[in-house]
């Protein structure tokens, strides 16, 4: 690796440590409950959440988070206590009900007998053969099975299996008694698939299959007739008044929902897969089973050899959990009971190692780090077998010590900066945010969409969690060819819930359009390595079709995705084999991608994946969730361990987290700020509309940050390589609007960039504002983007970055001066599906960037959000120490004189069109208040057909790949429309489909053409997106790899 004047490297140059990196061990360091110990030694989410944190924003238990899953385990410390109360949905009626009881919370399916004594039952099996295109590389089928009358009116619990697994199959059954008519239906995520329907004695029902097929298959189904036995110990149920779910903020899971055996039938919160618990843990875990008692750090900068190992003691007590947190090489972390046996080791990784196990038994334990072995032997992900050929490593520094006692401490869940001794390993992003659990996939989202508004009244649900879609897929998204999945997520969403959904885990952007991702109201959320890098097994997205499009002039049925970015664990390139079969193994010593020609950059590791609470078993009685002990329990401790899994499963949940984070600040605001303005303010969730929830969705688009060149290697080092491209603010199929910044969200709503306007005669009409800012490429500490609003009067208003320095240890890399792009949004005024407004932007590639804007004279003063964001910094990337400070002023001027453009227009001949072809755009410009030169902004891969085009008098490109500027031949003149034609060419490939930002136009006096200083001031209502759809012609069904690596068990 290179090195700059300080000779340090990124990973040898660490912040905020009391010892030097350079300096030799001279024993160990100490930190106690009034001394933290420096965040990296945390947890990656905390590092980063706890930005917004400090700004005093950490969820609220009166504001839940939803998800639809595996379940919720309701008794570990990170996600419980439970209050109690849970939804049943019977008869279309939807009540709140409390069990006297506590039985554990299983719900036994009892099996319905017939006269003779034995289980009634149904069977159907059969074959499917490939059906017609309905699309590129789509083809639907449908295979009627079975018909079969009620043989008793009870549940019916029906699984499907099939082969050859890779096919995608939706399964329902119908009521064909008279019309056809559809009971139920469940989406393949895993095979065997199950689905728990409510059926009358003597009506006739069909078992349907459907299907996204290329290939013929088999399936069999099995069904029997099941009568729901409760497990409650006698006390029975009551009904539950709304007010009385927050009543005790002690709890932390306020809702429970089963509504499928699924994954086993459960009163309480119970999750007998882990998945929905290590989801739940992501987004809102209160880290209480990891706040942290006692800690040691020793600074050892030494070399393992093979054979070589350092080892830390560490006493504890049972109830707690003894930890490791180390910096270093290719090396473990294991830790070790007082007989020598190993009881938990930690994945390979570059980043901070961290490792922990709860204690039952009081004694001293061994904290142990060597060098990996080579894998000799195929584990499951998050599981590294260590039994190959030795190597070396190095250990920088490590922290070992113990965990508090869960009943003594609220973890992270602590409103504000009230405790900031409590430091938890493994919190969630929004750890002090109420839970609701919703049992099961498809099923529970129907129930939710149908019932939305008695949801999100009843537990104040501010946004749902849906990490789960398709097992392979699904191209090009389309018109609910399939299932009811889009039409719920826009109940839910017209309900006035936000949803966040994983983009699915098929590896190209080609594959990720399957529901509830694919709605274009939901937030499609692709998965990155802990340096932005999107991870091999990431889908991206290319397009949908409206379900409630139609043939009108007026109708937009085409949409891109994915949206956003967010850290969900990654796996080395060199595992692709393995992760299709949901597997994963260490590489050989030394494999790893080649880095791009010209500069030297810091390659991740192989396993960076996710670590968040794992579940308990649903069969076992456990100590209290408080953490309170009970040695009448199988466990006399609540289960309070962790676990490593990867996929956009765990990078939907960071996103749902930072979206409650948003939500807290839009309603609240910070603990000392006042009033704010509408536009950057969230009702109460009982009053959130839809609108309001696409506001809150556009924000965390706006505020998002382009990684193309700041994670180039880490896109480039996986396989398939991943191609996001630059798009000055707009979409790409691989990363959406980019990487989601908590802290620029919060910010964007909550920080006032007002300049207070002042004048010598006494009357205010001009006023600017300079604030100093930073942003960096050692993340998590720096920030990628800043972010405020503004209130500005009639007139104009700009906005100017002036770059000051670099600093950070290595700064001395950097080969140029940094990019800073600037954006100016409409917070208010979103497009219908909760994309972001650009009302105007400048890009910093070759200096610093201003933009200017006409602020209309419809109301007293408009509200934009300012987004400055940080694209570039030549020579180095994402992972080295390398701060860029600038200046960001904001000024307003209300005099009558400044230049402005009364108004504009964009037509197009097509919103929609395939690749490769012509489409006509029609630019207006109204009134400005003097002549004017006009220019417009085409993405980088489109080409402007000049030789069609007389308007057209140049095209400039300042970056390569970048947006080009279409300067139009004749002036605007005054006191008219002017109208300019031109002609521009979709890109033809299928990667590069997409939803194209086009403008908005900009104005300048023609009089200052050739004058730098005078800005360009945005054209109003001259921003548009224009969809391509690339085909590959010479493969139809398309070339692009699919499989999906299955949810990660340990």
């Amino acid at each position: 690796m290179s090195r700059d004047d300080s000779g340090l490297s990124r990973r040898t140059f660490m912040k905020g440590v009391g010892i030097t990196a350079l300096a030799a061990a001279t024993g160990p360091s100490l930190a106690s409950a009034d001394h933290a110990i420096d965040e990296r030694f945390l947890n990656w989410r905390a590092v980063e959440a706890r930005k917004v944190w400090d700004r005093g924003f950490r969820g609220r238990r009166d504001r839940t988070l939803a998800l639809t899953d595996s379940g919720v385990e309701g008794r570990h410390p990170d996600l419980g206590p439970w209050n109690g109360v849970r939804v049943e949905i019977e008869d279309d009626e939807f009540s709140l009900v409390r069990s006297d009881g506590d039985s554990g919370g299983g719900v036994e399916l009892q099996p319905v007998e017939g006269d003779d004594g034995e289980p009634l039952t149904e069977s159907d099996s059969g074959t499917f053969t490939p059906g017609a295109f309905v699309a590129p590389n789509e083809q639907f089928s449908e295979v009627k099975g079975a018909t079969f009358t009620a043989q008793a009116t009870s549940k019916l619990d029906a699984e499907l299996s099939w082969t050859p697994p890779g096919n995608d199959l939706e399964f329902r059954i119908d009521d064909v008694t008279d019309e056809r008519t559809e009971v139920g239906r469940v989406a393949s995520a895993e095979n065997p698939e199950t689905l728990l329907v409510d059926l009358e004695k003597d009506r006739k029902y069909q078992f349907v299959i459907e299907l996204y097929a290329a290939v013929g298959g088999q399936y069999t189904v099995e069904a029997t007739y099941v009568e729901k036995v409760s497990n409650d110990d006698g006390g029975g149920t009551a009904t539950v008044d709304a007010s009385d779910i927050f009543a005790d903020p002690s709890n932390k899971t306020f809702g429970w929902y089963d509504a499928s055996s699924r994954y086993g039938s459960f009163d309480q919160p119970r999750d007998q897969n882990g998945h929905g618990t290590h989801v739940s843990s992501i987004m809102a875990g209160s880290g209480r089973a990891s706040t942290i008692e006692s800690s040691t750090v020793h600074e050892e900068n030494a070399t393992l050899l093979p054979g070589d190992f350092l080892e830390y003691e560490v006493d504890a007590v049972a109830g707690q959990s003894v930890w490791a947190s180390a910096f270093g090489t290719n090396v473990n972390l294991y830790i070790i009971d007082e007989e020598g046996r190993e009881l938990d080791e930690s994945p390979v990784r570059k980043d901070s190692l961290i490792l922990e196990y709860p204690i039952d038994e009081d004694g001293t334990y061994t904290v142990q780090v060597r060098p990996r072995e080579t894998d000799t032997v195929v584990s499951g992900a998050g599981e590294q077998a260590q039994s190959g050929n030795p190597t070396a490593g190095t250990l920088e520094r490590i922290a070992v010590g113990t965990t508090k006692f869960a009943a003594d401490t609220a973890g992270e869940g602590v409103p504000g900066d009230v405790s900031e001794s409590e430091q938890a390993l493994h919190p969630g992003v929004a750890p002090n945010a109420g839970i609701v659990g919703l049992q099961g996939l498809g099923t529970p989202t129907v129930d939710l969409g149908n019932y939305a508004e008695q949801f999100k009244e009843a537990f104040n649900i501010r946004s749902v969690n849906m990490s789960w879609g398709p097992l392979q897929g699904v191209p090009l998204g389309q018109v609910e060819q399939l299932d009811s999945t889009r039409a719920d997520v826009r109940r839910i969403t017209e309900g006035g819930m936000l949803v966040c959904a994983s983009a699915g885990n098929a590896f190209t952007p080609a594959n990720g359009n399957g529901g509830p991702a694919a709605a274009d109201e939901a937030i499609s959320v692709v998965a990155t390595g802990p340096f932005d890098g999107i991870s091999t097994y990431s889908s991206g997205g290319i397009g949908g079709v409206d379900e409630q499009s139609d043939d009108s002039p007026e109708s937009s049925p085409a949409y891109a995705k994915p949206d956003v970015t967010a850290p969900g664990g990654d796996i080395g390139p060199d595992a692709l084999a393995n992760i299709g079969l949901g597997l994963a193994t260490n590489p050989p010593v030394g494999a790893g991608p080649e880095p791009p020609v010209g500069i030297e950059y810091p390659i991740p590791s192989n396993y960076e994946l996710a670590r968040a609470a794992k579940n308990g078993d649903p069969e076992k009685s456990y100590g209290d969730a408080d953490g309170t002990a009970d040695t009448g329990a199988d466990e006399p401790f609540a289960p309070r361990d962790y676990t490593d899994k990867a996929g956009t499963s765990m990078s939907s949940p960071y996103v749902n987290g930072v979206a409650g984070l948003l939500a807290e600040a839009m309603e609240f605001g910070r603990p000392e700020g006042g009033e704010r303005p509408d536009a950057v303010t969230l009702p109460e969730p009982a009053a959130t509309t839809e609108s309001d929830v696409y506001r809150l969705k556009s924000l965390l688009l706006a505020t998002a940050s382009e990684s193309v060149f700041t994670a180039a290697p880490y896109h480039a080092g996986q396989n398939p390589p991943k191609g996001p491209t630059y798009d000055f603010g707009g979409r790409d199929p691989f990363e959406g609007f980019g990487r989601v910044n908590p802290d620029a969200a919060v910010d964007a709503v909550t920080r006032d960039l007002t300049p207070e306007l002042t004048n010598e005669d006494g009357d205010p009409t001009t006023g600017s504002a300079t604030t100093e800012e930073t942003l960096g490429l050692y993340v998590p500490e720096d920030s990628r983007a800043t972010a405020g609003y503004v209130e500005a009067p009639t007139g104009t208003m700009t906005v100017s970055v002036s770059l000051s320095h670099l600093s950070g240890g290595n700064k001395g890399m950097a080969a140029g001066d940094p990019h800073i792009d600037l954006f100016v949004y409409d917070p208010a005024n979103p497009t219908d599906r909760g994309e972001p407004n650009i009302v105007a932007r400048a890009q910093g590639a070759t200096g610093a960037p201003s933009v200017t804007v006409s602020v209309p004279d419809d109301a007293e003063t408009k509200t934009y959000v300012v987004v400055a964001k940080l694209v570039n910094v030549p020579g180095v990337v994402n992972g080295f120490d390398v701060q860029s400070h600038f200046d960001l002023t904001v000024a307003l001027d209300a005099a009558e004189n400044t230049f402005d453009v009364a108004g504009g227009a964009r037509t197009s001949d097509a919103t929609v069109l395939p690749g490769g072809r012509a489409n006509r755009l029609i630019v207006e410009v109204t009134d400005p208040d003097e002549e004017a030169l006009v220019r417009d902004v085409v993405p980088g891969s489109w080409n402007v057909l000049t030789e069609f085009s007389d308007t057209v008098d140049r095209v400039e490109q300042p970056t390569e790949g970048g947006p080009q500027f279409v300067y139009l031949a004749d002036s605007a003149a005054t006191g008219e429309t002017t109208s300019y034609t031109y002609f521009v060419e979709s890109p033809d490939s299928l990667e590069e489909s997409n939803a194209y930002q086009f403008g908005p136009a900009e104005a300048k006096p023609t009089e200052d053409a050739d004058d730098d200083s005078v800005p360009f001031v945005a054209v109003p209502n001259t921003s548009g997106n224009v969809v391509a759809v690339g085909l590959d012609t010479a493969d139809p069904q398309g070339s692009l790899p699919g499989g999906d690596m299955e949810p990660p068990t340990n």
